[in-house]
Order: C-alpha cells, then sequence, then structure tokens
C-alpha cells in the first residue's frame, strides 16, 4: 500500500520525472518532497501533520534556529533527519527492529552527520536513495548530492519508518 507508493516516486525520481531537492544537506527536505508526492500531502504537509506535532524537546535541550551554534549536541530541530526521526518515532510509526525494513520505508541515523541526522528511502534490491556528499554509492551528475547507496554502506540505521504506518497516518488526519 504505502511502501509501493513511495517506490513508485523514487523510482520517479532516479527517472528525472520528479524533481526533488538535490544540493547537499537537503535529506529530509528530498524525502519529504517523495512522501508528499506519494501521499498526494500538500507542500510541507509531512512536517505540518505528522513531523511538528510529534516532536518535543527533552530535558538540557534548546530548539535550534539558523543563527543557532550546532558545536553540542543539545541543539535541535524539527526540521533536521534527527528532529524527525525522533518525532514520527514518537508517533508510533516506527518498525520495532530495523533489520525488518522493507522497500518504501524511510532508514534514519542520528549517528550520521552529527547533530543533523540521515535519512533515505529504502529501495528494492538492498539500495538505499539518498542526498549527501559523502562518496560513496552512484551518482548521476544531473542529480546534484542525490545518490543510490547500497544499504551496507549507508549504515548504521537507528530507525526505520514504516511507508505502510506512514500511509495510514496520512490517511487518519
Amino acid at each position: 500500500m504505502g511502501s509501493a507508493t513511495i517506490l513508485s516516486e523514487a523510482y520517479r525520481v532516479i527517472a528525472g520525472k520528479l524533481p526533488v531537492p538535490t544540493k547537499p544537506g537537503m535529506c529530509l527536505a528530498m524525502v519529504r518532497h517523495i512522501v508528499e508526492e506519494a501521499f498526494d500531502v500538500e507542500p510541507y504537509g509531512f512536517y505540518r501533520r505528522l513531523i511538528i506535532p510529534n516532536f518535543h524537546l527533552r530535558e538540557g535541550e534548546w530548539l535550534a534556529t539558523v543563527s543557532s551554534s550546532t558545536n553540542g549536541h543539545d541543539a535541535i530541530s524539527p526540521y533536521w533527519a534527527r528532529g524527525a526521526e525522533r518525532a514520527l518515532r514518537d508517533a508510533g510509526l516506527a518498525r520495532h527492529n530495523v533489520s525488518d525494513m522493507l522497500p518504501g520505508d524511510l532508514l534514519f541515523s542520528w549517528m550520521v552527520s552529527r547533530p543533523y541526522g540521515h535519512v533515505g528511502i529504502y529501495l528494492d534490491g538492498g539500495l538505499v536513495l539518498e542526498n549527501t556528499t559523502a562518496e560513496r554509492g552512484w551518482l548521476n551528475d544531473k542529480m546534484g548530492a542525490v545518490r543510490i547507496t547500497p544499504l551496507r554502506e549507508f549504515s548504521p540505521v537507528t530507525t526505520v519508518i514504516s511507508a505502510d504506518k506512514l500511509s495510514r497516518a496520512f490517511a487518519a488526519y
């Protein structure tokens, strides 16, 4: 259901038929755009409907802004992959085991690109569609920082957000 929809939009990106943010550092923006297309959600509706309502600061954290110092790990934002990962996990959209991932699922890692985190979309054949400056995977020069990367190079995956649970969450909104 949801996984097939996200996958079809991810493959449209690969085919050059769905424009997404391709600038480095835009992993969550790329995934947001694909998810919104997949579920016919208004622009930025992914943030408004699921991420912002489920994002909460923890003790000792402060909300990062454009001018915030990110030297420490105490700053966090719902617009960073790390903040979105936590919000979606707190909303009950995560799989219990990261090894249970299915094509179309969102793969997060708060351990990469600290303090921002990282996110990609799991494809068929053990591949991940991601926006990264890391020197890994396959790069199409027309796609900027968007790459197709083997899962073993994307690791460590810290949270898997189920595409099917995402679909149900948008349908319930």
